[in-house]
């Protein structure tokens, strides 16, 4: 994180600071800060000072708090899902925000991929094929009927303007079409 961040994120963040972790989100794709402890009203502060707060439709919330997502182990058993966070909505929450209340004794671990690596690795023929190709996405896969959304599985970041490659299997309705004319 940046060197301006070693206050304790729980306090208000100052526009310099925000720039700063905004930037090095950016370029580094996650963040840590250790030692932050953050409930769910200071989760909430934190995350409003980088926009607005998308509510996933479908999770479970934190009691008194309707946008703060309760991602909760059951016998020991976690979200054990590859995924995007709200593929299947039509606009994707662009980052996300995550503290961790209680840690079990073993794993308890959030793992985490470059798309954008993911994506420069393929081929130049692969990457020829996936460009331009759509996948549909339906909360039903998990569940919960009644969202549904059609991506890209190539999105361009906004501000870097860097391919990356977007795709999960777990909420999948329908993979991406081939174009018209494309033979195997």
């Amino acid at each position: 994180m940046p060197s301006s961040s070693a206050s304790t994120l729980a306090r208000p963040l100052d526009d310099q600071t925000c720039h700063e972790l905004h930037g090095a989100l950016l370029e580094h794709h996650v963040l840590f800060a250790r030692d932050q402890h953050l409930g769910p009203h200071p989760l909430r502060t934190v995350a409003m000072r980088f926009g607005e707060i998308d509510i996933n439709p479908v999770s479970p919330k934190v009691d008194g708090y309707p946008d703060v997502t309760l991602i909760a182990t059951k016998d020991g058993a976690a979200p054990d899902l590859w995924h995007f966070d709200a593929s299947f909505t039509e606009t994707p929450s662009s980052m996300s925000l995550l503290s961790m209340v209680k840690c079990p004794p073993i794993g308890g671990d959030t793992l985490w991929i470059s798309s954008y690596h993911t994506y420069e690795a393929l081929s130049d023929p692969m990457r020829d094929l996936l460009d331009g190709l759509t996948v549909a996405y339906d909360a039903q896969m998990v569940g919960h009927p009644g969202h549904r959304a059609e991506h890209p599985a190539v999105r361009i970041h906004p501000e870097t303007g860097r391919k990356c490659l977007y795709f999960e299997q777990g909420r999948k309705r329908r993979s991406a079409r081939l174009p018209a004319g494309f033979h195997q």
